[in-house]
């Protein structure tokens, strides 16, 4: 039994060292996997004939021949597996379906209505099934449903017990789509669900531990510790935006004073700008911005910020330096090998906002971590990452590869066992 189980861990971190080689550097043969990855001919030619029968690799012609016969090519096949990704938001809602590099192939977003909790789930309901009917020909290729959700979840990751910005309480989000749907649900905290995007399909793919951290209307972070998803005790870690920065600061709606979310968050830029011109500072943001101060946007400071202008440069560098506190407090705590800075408000802010971030960070890690290397690096999914990180939310047993298709200790495990025949 011992021996078959090990047998298993070995085949399934060899069809991941497959697959990782095979989507990284396709088109590529059966000799050069070979010669990439250490395993024996024989170990790829089983395994690959494997692949190809499940359809995640197809054969697609022959390269050129070094002497002898031309080698057929092989390619990975993203569509060959498919997934409903759900993006729960509060101005958009957005439900895809996703193949496996992350590409949505059909999508659809609405207006979600957040007067009525039923109404609200009949929609994720009704626009999912328009997925369904609308991929109809697709339908064997559908792992699941992910769903990524602003609020906190209860620790089966099933219904969401709270969610501020959607302004409910205990909604049967897995009860609903469990009613009317036969494939598997995975639901999670959308910052989860977005580090998660980042590490399989995005700017963390080779990063063990990392943390997504947003930057939007509020504030919020998904952390990833040794390839996977950290949680918590209670399943509501990462609540970044409520941590505290200003202990005399600006009142939260969460009954605190001073957390990170109100600022360094978009709203925070705004209330500076708009106090600024209330009183009549001489700034290029009045060029950009006609309007009342109170109509003030974020295009106009930022414009005003990449053109030199020491209101703007004021305004935003003290909400960033802001950021930089929380940032750098995660990097003194779990010391991840990254951070990820996404969201719109980091977006528009880019670059200065993440130089500036850079800059305040490097003077405010322990000496340690300012010796060692970490980097703070942009969202490659950028708008994108939340509906990517649903879809990851049901295809991660595939896309996490060798890294999370075992655990470290069963890496372990199979140290003295490792066979490639």
């Amino acid at each position: 039994m011992r021996r078959n189980a090990h047998a298993k861990i070995i085949k399934q971190m060899n069809i991941g060292t497959l697959l990782k080689h095979i989507r990284a550097q396709g088109p590529i043969s059966r000799a050069e996997l070979v010669k990439t990855t250490k395993l024996s001919p024989t170990t790829v030619s089983v395994l690959v004939e494997e692949l190809l029968q499940e359809g995640l690799v197809a054969e697609i012609g022959t390269g050129e021949s070094s002497g002898g016969r031309r080698p057929i090519l092989l390619e990975f096949q993203p569509t060959s597996r498919l997934a409903i990704g759900v993006d729960i938001g509060v101005q958009k809602t957005t439900v895809a379906l996703l193949d496996l590099d992350g590409n949505s192939l059909i999508t659809n977003s609405y207006t979600p209505d957040l007067s009525n909790k039923q109404v609200f789930l009949q929609d994720i309901v009704d626009y999912t099934q328009q997925i369904l009917h609308a991929s109809k020909n697709l339908e064997h290729n559908i792992l699941g449903i992910g769903v990524a959700t602003p609020g906190l979840l209860d620790r089966d990751q099933k219904n969401i017990l709270y969610s501020s910005s959607l302004g409910f309480t205990d909604v049967p989000l897995y009860d609903a789509l469990e009613q009317n749907f036969s494939l598997p649900i995975r639901i999670d905290n959308d910052m989860n669900a977005a580090a998660l995007g980042e590490k399989l399909m995005g700017a963390g793919q080779k990063i063990s531990d990392l943390i997504y951290v947003s930057v939007e209307t509020g504030i919020g972070a998904g952390i990833i510790i040794d390839n996977r998803i950290y949680s918590g005790a209670s399943g509501s870690a990462g609540e970044f935006g409520h941590t505290t920065v200003e202990p005399a600061g600006a009142p939260c709606k969460c009954g605190n004073r001073g957390c990170l979310g109100v600022m360094a968050a978009e709203p925070a830029i705004l209330s500076r700008a708009i106090q600024m011109l209330a009183i009549g500072a001489k700034t290029k943001i009045s060029t950009y911005h006609k309007g009342s101060p109170a109509q003030i946007t974020l295009e106009p400071i930022v414009l005003a910020a990449k053109d030199g202008d020491p209101v703007a440069l004021s305004i935003t560098n003290d909400c960033l330096d802001y950021l930089a506190i929380g940032v750098a407090n995660l990097i003194n705590m779990f010391d991840p090998a990254a951070v990820i800075l996404g969201g719109s408000t980091m977006e528009a802010l880019h670059p200065l906002g993440l130089e500036r971030v850079r800059q305040s960070v490097r003077q405010r890690v322990l000496p340690f971590h300012g010796q060692r290397t970490y980097t703070i690096i942009p969202s490659q999914l950028k708008d994108r990452v939340k509906i990517v990180g649903a879809s990851t939310l049901v295809f991660s047993e595939f896309l996490d590869y060798v890294d999370v298709l075992t655990t470290e200790e069963d890496r372990d495990r199979v140290d003295d066992y490792r066979i490639v025949d």
